[in-house]
């Protein structure tokens, strides 16, 4: 589905671009030509002419790496302009879209759910992150412009096992030592009052939930959706980390191994007025709503920018 949605996509984005590009090109044209004095009006003529041409070849070469996200839409591109891109590859003009331009776990998304309890029979109760999938019924966050790293590390850490993110297993440890540094990074700490005893780690893969079938047309999309209670669906697939307790001597050993001594101390805070400041403002932003707080800097910029203006 999310294939088929990329390959209806992709040719309306298109599109869409090269409409806006000539609406920009036919108004530098208009400017040209109001300009009065006929030496300025031919020279704006001749720059408009050769920035114009090279939008257009500019755009016409960027439609190579754009399509890689789409087989059937890069087999659409006229192959003039793909000998065009070979022959003007080493300028370094333009570039697909990012690392991970189409997200690996197609089949699935895969995530490390970790849990706590404070006896081996349970029961278990799951560290809620600020962003990844977790909690079924919790929507998607709004991320952009922050980039998660926690999150981010942890979807990495999916695709592999802990034995090759000791990163991972430290950070288990001081959940363990209910380290408030390590508990700030997460969205609810499930153990408020106490760090539980133990801590293991689960491996599902997670899949968006899916409309009814019968559904047909918006309107009754709209009315399943509202009945949907989860956001996702997941699967089990195996164990990711086994139980571990704060004072397992093979759990110290391997931290140990990779550096991470026992008794480390922790980094100590910065005493500074910015650092407070910093955390102050933490502390108010995750009070918000993610998308209410984005509205809100959107809406001051343009008030602000209309005001300057």
């Amino acid at each position: 589905e999310f294939f088929d949605a990329i390959e209806k996509a992709t040719p309306i984005a298109i599109w869409i671009g090269l409409g806006s590009l000539c609406i920009e090109i036919l108004r530098a044209f208009i400017g040209c030509i109001m300009e009065r004095g006929l030496v300025t009006k031919v020279w704006s003529i001749l720059q408009w002419f050769v920035f114009s041409f090279a939008a257009l070849g500019i755009f016409a070469i960027s439609l190579v790496p754009y399509t890689d996200i789409d087989y059937a839409t890069q087999q659409k591109v006229w192959p003039l302009i793909k000998r065009l891109k070979h022959k003007t590859d080493y300028l370094e003009l333009v570039h697909a879209y990012g690392l991970f331009r189409s997200m690996t776990g197609v089949g699935g998304r895969p995530e490390v759910i970790v849990e706590g309890s404070n006896s081996l029979e349970g029961p278990w109760k799951e560290y809620d992150f600020l962003y990844k999938p977790g909690i079924l019924d919790k929507r998607l966050p709004v991320v952009a412009p922050h980039q998660p790293r926690l999150d981010w590390q942890m979807w990495f850490a999916a695709l592999g096992s802990y034995n090759h993110n000791p990163w991972f297993v430290h950070m288990v440890y001081r959940l363990l030592q209910g380290h408030q540094d390590v508990l700030d990074l997460l969205d609810k700490n499930p153990f408020p009052n106490k760090p539980p005893l133990f801590i293991r780690a689960h491996l599902y893969k997670y899949h968006y939930t899916r409309l009814p079938k019968n559904t047909s047309n918006v309107f009754e999309a709209i009315h399943n959706a509202g009945l949907i209670k989860n956001w996702w669906t997941r699967e089990y697939t195996g164990e990711y980390l086994p139980i571990v307790s704060l004072n397992e001597p093979s759990l110290v050993t391997w931290l140990n191994h990779f550096g991470y001594a026992k008794n480390d101390p922790w980094p100590e805070h910065p005493s500074g007025r910015l650092y407070h400041f910093i955390k102050y403002l933490r502390s108010l932003a995750r009070t918000l709503d993610a998308v209410v707080f984005i509205l809100v800097l959107f809406l001051s910029g343009v008030v602000i920018g209309c005001v300057l203006s």
